[in-house]
């Protein structure tokens, strides 16, 4: 990852934002999946989520799970700032895609 990228993500109020709207990406991934899986609309991908996502408590395992992640992240970033801010922002690019593909998928469900 660029350094340039990395480094204009340096300061706590930009990576507290970064890390906030990832836990919000984590979120609304559980809530979409969960609604997609068990309305039939789709399948869970993940083999580790699979039979997790059927339960009534996956979205809190989800948030618990996302809460955590933001947590040691932060930490993370307290002792070494670019370690945290190239994952952070790894793992927020791909949840967007994520999200926007589940997205997808429930526009072309509904159609």
């Amino acid at each position: 990852m660029s350094k340039i990228i990395v480094s204009s993500l340096a300061g706590t109020n930009r990576i507290r934002n970064l890390l906030a709207t990832l836990f919000c990406l984590i979120a609304a991934d559980g809530i979409i999946s969960t609604y997609l899986v068990r309305e039939g609309l789709a399948q869970e991908l993940n083999p580790f989520l699979k039979h997790l996502v059927a339960q009534d408590n996956f979205s809190l395992l989800k948030v618990a799970g996302a809460l955590l992640s933001v947590f040691i992240l932060w930490r993370l970033y307290k002792k070494r700032p670019y370690m945290s801010a190239v994952i952070t922002l790894s793992t927020f690019i791909v949840y967007t895609g994520i999200v926007y593909w589940n997205l997808l998928v429930f526009g072309l469900a509904q159609a």
